[in-house]
This record gives C-alpha cells, sequence and structure tokens, in this order.
C-alpha cells in the first residue's frame, strides 16, 4: 500500500506487479550469504529465481561484489521493479535480468541457485487475506495443485545446472518439507539435503548441497 518495504538490509519499491518480500524470506538470504562467503575458488555465479522485487539478487549483488548474478522471471512486470530496485543500490550492471520460465534459458552451471517460488495450493489460494489477494499478483502465489509445481521442477532442472560444488537453496512452506527433500533426493542423489528453521521453529528453507568431490 505504501510502494516499499524492507528487507534484510534494503528498502525495496513494490507494486502489484511482485510478491511483498517476507521476513521469512531472510533466513534463505543469511545461509546463501554464510555459504557463498566460506567458498574459495572462482567467481561465484549465482541465479535468484523467481526474482520478483529483485530482493534476493540485490542483497547477494550487495554483499558479494565479486560474484556474477542472474535474476529470473517468467513476468515482464516483476523484471521491471527489479530492475528498478537494482539501480536505486547501483547494482544493476552486475545482476543480469532475464525473462524465463525458471531456469529454461539459462544453462548453467551455477554455483548458487537461490529461490522464493509460488508455494501456496490452489485450493488453499482463495482464503488468503483480502489484501493480498488484491496487491499481489496470483503469478508469484499459486503453487499449483499441492503448491509444489514450480519449486518439483526447478529441483530436477538444476539436475544438471548445479555445480559441483554447489547449493540449491528453497523457500518452503513447512508442511512441504518432508516432500521437497523426497524430490531432492530423487532428482539430485548426489546432494546432501536439510533444512532450516525460521524464528518460529517452521522448516522453513531446504538446503541442497552438492559438495567438493574428493
Amino acid at each position: 500500500l505504501v510502494g516499499h518495504r524492507a528487507f534484510y538490509d534494503v528498502d525495496l519499491m513494490v507494486d502489484a506487479r511482485v510478491l511483498i518480500p517476507r521476513p521469512e524470506t531472510e533466513h534463505l538470504v543469511e545461509s546463501a550469504l554464510a555459504w557463498a562467503r566460506a567458498q574459495h575458488g572462482p567467481v561465484l555465479r549465482i541465479v535468484d529465481v523467481g526474482t520478483g522485487s529483485g530482493a534476493i539478487a540485490l542483497v547477494l549483488a550487495r554483499h558479494l561484489a565479486q560474484a556474477s548474478v542472474w535474476a529470473v522471471d517468467r513476468s515482464a512486470g516483476a523484471l521491471e521493479v527489479a530492475r528498478a530496485n537494482l539501480e536505486r543500490y547501483g547494482v544493476a550492471s552486475r545482476v543480469s535480468l532475464v525473462q524465463s520460465d525458471l531456469l529454461s534459458e539459462l544453462t548453467g552451471p551455477f554455483d548458487l541457485i537461490a529461490a522464493n517460488l509460488p508455494y501456496v495450493t490452489s485450493i488453499e489460494l482463495p482464503t488468503l487475506a483480502a489484501d493480498v489477494l488484491v496487491y499481489e499478483p496470483q503469478l508469484a502465489l499459486d503453487g499449483g495443485p499441492d503448491g509444489l509445481s514450480l519449486i518439483e521442477r526447478l529441483v530436477f532442472q538444476a539436475r544438471d545446472r548445479l555445480a559441483c560444488p554447489g547449493l540449491l537453496q528453497l523457500e518452503i512452506d513447512p508442511r512441504q518439507a518432508k516432500r521437497v527433500r523426497e524430490l531432492a533426493a530423487a532428482a539430485l542423489p548426489d546432494a546432501e539435503t536439510r533444512t532450516l528453521c525460521d524464528y518460529a521453529g517452521w522448516e522453513r528453507v531446504v538446503r541442497i548441497e552438492r559438495r567438493a568431490r574428493t
């Protein structure tokens, strides 16, 4: 309603073209930054899938000055909002904006794949708060019949796009944690999967990590 939202250490411009960033997503960002800072090697290649306002890509680019970052979204309108936020913080030249259905337009490999994709089930969508339904795009909310339509596709796309070592991080509905771990085991059997809890103790972020081969 006010046209902006604080997220991590930035203030984002938001409108009806994008999902309003939630505090829960900061857990994903903090974990991604910790992992990236622990890596010692070539310049990291990072992609934020379903970037929306550009929140994740913006924070990662600001704090990882040597990383190459891509921000992907299906919505041209969302990418316009993301571009404005990136320009506002002076990192637009370091983040490539790509209109794509998940990773279909990118080949990788990526060292870090981060995604806060739609995970509300189609049945539950009409029961969301009225302000969410009015001011946020359905495209950024509807995760299909089980809430995992896009998440499942991304996990399987990551099989040949996630580097080794590499990390795929997904924000989820806590009720989906077990199923997402099962999807990860099927798609990326060489990866280690675990979940991170939010401050309320709910499983909120799934980490799927390929470790360096020895």
